[in-house]
């Protein structure tokens, strides 16, 4: 996940916010060996909100 966010086109975009890595693996397009792809569990554990789009 390291090199495909480091080669990503919006790297500055995604630099100084928290990330959740399910969330950032389906942004990058990344998966696991077998195809399938993490659910997040933000609102599940209770956070972090989405920012609104004006704090970006």
């Amino acid at each position: 996940m390291i090199a495909a966010l480091y080669a990503a086109d919006d790297l500055m975009q995604l630099s100084g916010r928290a990330l959740i890595g399910a969330e950032l693996g389906a942004h990058l397009g990344i998966t696991h060996i077998d195809g399938s792809a993490p659910l997040s569990l933000r609102y599940t554990l209770g956070g972090p909100p989405e920012l609104h789009r004006s704090l970006y």
